[in-house]
């Protein structure tokens, strides 16, 4: 193993570093500032086995060209309140996980903290701060619904990043790199800050080649010129990036690059690159599976909007034609529908029993005396009490008043009976829900988890023990 870099000094501004979304990328991230930078301390939000084997054996990482792993004994968790306030938040999760995923990220940030976002795409925050395009501020719905990441996170304290980087998990708690790679880091204002020079310091001490930009659109746009073609038509056709660049689908991959780079340079970014120099890069690559195509075959939800949804849209603000993109778009999506109807129809057969609202009373107690007289029963119970409305003993409405959560978690708004539950959670978890409340078994006869919906809510999923 590698000796530690000698502070110097970063972790004045950084003594409390977390990666949310210890993946592939965001695991060789955590393996390197942890084991590489003195002074630090390094944390990361992961799920299920992955971060069941960090906790018991440390995550490894298996560099490229290296002997050894690196191993980091780091703290590890799904629930990020059990972490203290960070002064650098690394955010590796994919676009579409962003909004579910967002109120966790802010409440981990320091009132000063920053937030490093490296994704594909374009990203929710594309127009804060952009003087090139005269769209300065504007907010993309489809990448960002209802604006919660802007809300709760700000533009302000984004970091861009864009990163070359072959990497694969080969195990729970094992990560490969399989290349050398390079990170590109600006702000969205294209100010070369302090602050951003501290930051790409942080990252080089652990290893990592940095590039430091004032235009990071140039660099997202650059990147997207291969994603945008090669990460849709592999879903539609499961080929693999050779067989799509070297085969009868060669000429709809330039299309679709040529228009994309169209886009980009009508947005007043500089793309220099041409068609043919990014062909001949796309081609270095191989065999490779795309992420869409990986996240297609394990059922996960693709990462349409950033990847082709997004320039359609930019495209129209633009007034750039982009008819293959546009086609693409379509065929994807309804791909994509399939996908979650099928996904629907796998939840709907774990059988949905009751689903139950909450009321949230000032007074529970009082509320228990009111319809435990209206109704004649017996309200006794502490953590919270169920009034069902039934016809032919299946319940068709039901409202639950409760004061206070299992285990100190917020009152969920929203309980969902299944037979199931641990299907249930297993989807959740392979679908990057935000988990707040990890499956436990309650002395009350229940086996339930809370999630919070993309919109804040709580969700309780639960099924009851044998009669």
């Amino acid at each position: 193993m590698e000796h530690a870099v000698q502070d110097t000094g970063l972790s004045a501004h950084f003594r409390n570093i977390c990666i949310f979304g210890a993946g592939a990328i965001g695991g060789a991230l955590a393996v390197r500032l942890a084991t590489r930078l003195t002074g630090a301390t390094i944390s990361a939000i992961a799920r299920g086995a992955h971060l069941q084997a960090i906790r018991e054996h440390g995550l490894h990482l298996h560099e490229h060209g290296g002997s050894e792993p690196l191993v980091a004994n780091i703290t590890a968790t799904d629930t990020a309140a059990d972490l203290p306030p960070q002064d650098l938040v690394i955010v590796t999760l994919k676009g579409h996980q962003l909004s579910a995923a967002s109120a966790d990220i802010a409440r981990l940030l320091k009132p000063e903290g920053r937030v490093v976002m490296i994704q594909n795409g374009i990203p929710w925050w594309y127009f804060h701060g952009d003087t090139a395009s005269g769209l300065e501020g504007r907010q993309i719905e489809a990448l960002d619904p209802g604006g919660l990441v802007w809300q709760r996170i700000g533009p302000e304290r984004v970091i861009g990043g864009v990163i070359y980087q072959g990497a694969q998990m080969i195990e729970p708690g094992h990560i490969r790199l399989t290349s050398n790679g390079l990170l590109h880091l600006g702000e969205p204002s294209g100010t070369l800050s302090p602050t951003l020079a501290a930051i790409a310091d942080l990252f080089k001490a652990s290893g990592w080649t940095i590039r430091q930009t004032g235009r990071i659109r140039d660099e997202l746009w650059l990147k997207l010129l291969g994603n945008a073609a090669l990460n849709p038509i592999s879903a539609l056709t499961r080929a693999r990036i050779d067989e799509i660049v070297n085969g009868p689908l060669e000429p709809l991959v330039r299309e679709i690059m040529a228009e994309t780079k169209a886009v980009a340079e009508r947005l007043g970014c500089q793309i220099p690159t041409t068609i043919d120099q990014r062909m001949e890069h796309t081609r270095t690559l191989g065999s490779a599976k795309t992420s869409m195509l990986q996240d297609l075959e394990q059922g996960r939800p693709m990462e349409i909007v950033p990847l082709t949804g997004a320039i359609t849209q930019l495209a129209r603000m633009a007034g750039v034609p982009t008819p293959a993109n546009d086609m693409l778009l379509l065929l994807i999506s309804q791909l994509d529908q399939s996908m979650a109807q099928a996904r629907s129809r796998e939840v709907c057969a774990m059988a949905v029993r009751r689903i139950v609202a909450n009321l949230h009373a000032p007074e529970p107690k009082a509320a228990h005396a009111f319809y435990g007289d209206l109704l004649g029963l017996d309200l006794a119970m502490d953590h919270g009490w169920i009034v069902t409305f039934a016809s032919d003993k299946r319940a068709v409405a039901q409202v639950s008043i409760a004061s206070e959560g299992g285990s100190g978690t917020p009152v969920p708004q929203l309980s969902i009976e299944v037979d199931d539950v641990d299907a249930v959670y297993a989807k959740a978890r392979t679908m990057g829900f935000a988990i707040i409340y990890d499956i436990t078994d309650e002395p009350w006869g229940v086996r339930r988890f809370h999630v919070r919906d993309p919109f804040g809510t709580v969700v309780n999923i639960l099924s009851h023990g044998p009669d």
